[in-house]
């Protein structure tokens, strides 16, 4: 697709009982399938569509700052810088009112997330095929 999926690498650990992705941003894998051996290398990936803007307060809110926004016919993309020299691709409505330099706070629904081991392979939730 285009833009294409964002891929955020880092590792899976457990956190007080709990999966957690842990990268650009930590994020609660309990809902997510596990996979054999558990802790590791891992990929995070969500589609620029499935991506969420939601509040500060909001559990689970990872901030960024919008380093672009681009006019794409009746859709805008936003790049939102995270920490650590990530970037995520954000759609959103063509008269949305972000604009660079805006500090925003994104929601990664778990249901749209995907999860890529080490060699690339995404991990499939149960019931779903490969």
């Amino acid at each position: 697709g285009s833009p294409p999926m964002n891929l955020l690498p880092g590792r899976e650990q457990m956190h007080e009982g709990q999966r957690q992705f842990v990268g650009p941003a930590t994020i609660s894998l309990d809902t997510l399938p596990a996979r054999p051996g558990g802790d590791g290398t891992l990929t995070l990936g969500i589609r620029p569509e499935n991506v969420e803007l939601t509040s500060a307060g909001e559990a689970g809110a990872i901030p960024g700052h919008v380093d672009l926004v681009e006019a794409v016919g009746a859709d805008s993309f936003l790049a939102v810088a995270l920490g650590d020299g990530a970037t995520m691709m954000v759609r959103v409505a063509a008269d949305s009112p972000l604009r660079e330099g805006n500090t925003v706070y994104l929601r990664l629904p778990p249901h749209r997330l995907q999860l890529f081991d080490a060699t690339g392979t995404r991990i499939t939730r149960q019931g779903e095929l490969g």
